[in-house]
This record gives C-alpha cells, structure tokens and sequence, in this order.
C-alpha cells in the first residue's frame, strides 16, 4: 500500500486456480509495479496442506533480458502442513517500473496455493493477467531450504502462485 491507496484497481473477484508445489524447485514470475512503494505483507492460501510441507518466498532483481537474476529478500520458513491464509510480514521496498521475480520454493509436491478469499483485506493479487495464469520460469534440482543467490532457470511452469501484496 501507499498513502493508503493500493497499487491497482481493487480486486472484486480473486482467481480460483490453483498452484501445485513441486519438490526442490523455485518457480519465478515476474512483478513490475505500477506505483513505489513498501509492502508490509505477502500472503496466500493453502487448500490442500501436506504434513511437513514448507515453503520459502524470495524476490529477486531482474536480469535484464528476460529472467531473475539476484536474490534481495528470504522470507523465514513458511508452515504448509495446515490449510488456510498464509501471511508473511516485510518491509520490503517496491520502485515503480521495476522488474522484480517472485519465487517460491518448497520442500513437497502437490500443496496446493491458491488465491486467498473474498473479504481477506484487499491488496494487490500478482500471478494472473485478467483470468490467465502467467508462465512462470523454474528452477529443478535444488535443495530445499537453500535457495539460490543467484537464480539459474532450467525449465517452465504454466502456472503461476497467486500472491497477495499488501
């Protein structure tokens, strides 16, 4: 949020599709915004939770070309055993028109994210453009908790998690 005000037009109706997690994979997609500003929370939901099931969020910059490059932030271990609304507080600093990468990173296949529910707070949903999922890069065979420095994609994924920033 900045001022108050977010950084798009409110979002009425959230997407209802959902992200598999993958084992030892960092999936990245990419986020310009439209305003600067900071954020203090990213969030999403959990619908399908798996014991021990973790997950880390990490931003990273841009390349230059079309991919991310060096990681700028780690969220701490985040809990995917149990279903529902999963809130990371930051302070993180957005620059308008910027590219950065979204990438999250978990320990277990077949989690389920996805977005959170109508009356969860508002906020800027990233991950969709209109109705459609965004390709997303990946990295494959890494090892969970480390998450890379510097990202290395190898594959893509058709589906993007849907993150909330507040």
């Amino acid at each position: 949020m900045f001022g108050g005000v977010e950084t798009s037009n409110a979002i009425t109706f959230p997407q209802t599709a959902t992200y598999t997690t993958q084992a030892n994979q960092m999936a990245y997609f990419p986020y310009i915004p439209n305003n600067t500003f900071t954020a203090t929370s990213l969030a999403f939901n959990v619908t399908n939770a798996i014991a021990t099931s973790k997950a880390k969020l990490c931003i990273y910059s841009h390349d230059g070309f079309n991919g991310p490059q060096t990681k700028l932030y780690e969220s701490t271990e985040i809990d995917l055993s149990t279903s529902g609304s999963k809130t990371i507080s930051v302070s993180f600093a957005f620059t308008k028109g910027t590219v950065y990468w979204f990438g999250l990173y978990t320990n277990i296949f077949n989690s389920q994210i996805t977005a959170l529910g109508a009356g969860s707070g508002g906020g800027l949903s990233i991950g969709f453009v209109g109705t459609t999922s965004i390709l997303a890069w990946a990295q494959v065979s890494i090892t969970y908790p480390t998450a890379p420095t510097t990202a290395g994609v190898n594959t893509f994924v058709s589906q993007a998690p849907l993150i909330r920033i507040k």
